[in-house]
This record gives C-alpha cells, structure tokens and sequence, in this order.
C-alpha cells in the first residue's frame, strides 16, 4: 500500500477507495469500520494542527486511487555565500503556489561531511504530473526562476513516483 504509516494506536478505515481517518476513540473493538472523513495524503504534517489532541494522529495516508504521488526535489548552489538569502527569497515565492501538496524551501544543514555542495533544497509533493505541471506553469514559479537563476551557480532537480521507491519496513528505524 502506498503512503507513510504512521504505527500508532489509531485504525484506518478503507471504504469504496476512500480513506477514512478513525482514532480509537471513534470505535470500539470490533466495529466496522467507516469512514470519518475523506483524504489525500498530504505528506509528513504537524498532526497537532489537523487533528486535535484528544482524538489522536492517523494511522495511514495514501493517496487516492487516481493520485500517483510525485517527490520533486531540487538542490542550488549560490554563486556567492552573499546569495544565499536572496536566493531563498526568491524560491520562498514557490511556497504559495496552490498546486503542491507541500513545499518547502530551506538553506542545506551541510551535516554530511563528505558533501557539502549544495546550499538550498526545495522539496515539493504533488499528486498528479498535472499539478507539477501546473505548478511549473504558474507565474510565481517564473517569478521564482527570474529572482534565482542569476544567484546560482548549479540547479540539480528529481522527480520520482513514491509508488517506484525502494524504501524500509515500517517501524525498522534503530531495529
């Protein structure tokens, strides 16, 4: 199945290919199970500001059946260490176009000793080709490349379905 687990105490509830959201305290033992209320995935979030703390986080979000879950990654290099707020500035402007799932843009921690090239990652989640395309049509997203690519020395970017990625079993971490 597709999507992050999250291995809480929580239940999913999958009717007609629609996800439904249950907390334990929604259900008893051995009920049925329906759904809640409808939902795409929409990446790792701050479940505090979705669900409220007495009913507790999610156990599962996928997408939905038509969505292919697309990771868009890109990393820059400034030109200058002078460039470096400006160009994340300029990319800032990425974080309010409408048709990502999640964006973010952050300045590089550099922790990797034998890597430290790049300065900026931009990190975008989208749940068709048609919304990365969209997303790329957008006029802030043209503004975005006016304001940088005179800063930058090197752009790098990827895009992967989550579907193709090889990734670990749930619950593996420090196992």
């Amino acid at each position: 199945m597709l999507g992050l687990i999250w291995q809480l105490r929580d239940r999913l509830a999958i009717t007609g290919g629609v996800l439904g959201v249950l907390s334990a305290k929604d259900m008893a033992p051995g009920d049925d199970a329906t759904p809640l209320r409808p939902s795409a995935y929409v990446g790792e979030i701050e479940i505090a500001d979705l669900w409220p703390p007495d009913t507790g986080p999610p156990l599962l979000l996928v997408p939905a059946a038509n969505e292919i879950m697309i990771r868009h990654i890109v990393f820059f290099t400034a030109a200058s260490s002078s460039n470096l707020e400006p160009i994340l500035d300029g990319l800032a402007l990425l974080t309010n176009i409408p048709h990502a799932r999640r964006l973010e843009v952050a300045q590089n921690r550099k922790s990797d000793p034998s890597s430290k090239e790049v300065d900026i990652v931009v990190y975008g989640e989208f749940g068709t080709d048609a919304e990365l395309a969209a997303y790329k049509a957008h006029p802030l997203y043209q503004e975005a490349i006016k304001r940088v690519r005179p800063l930058r020395e090197v752009r790098f970017a990827a895009d992967y379905e989550i579907a193709t990625a090889r990734t670990s079993a749930v619950g593996s971490v420090g196992q």
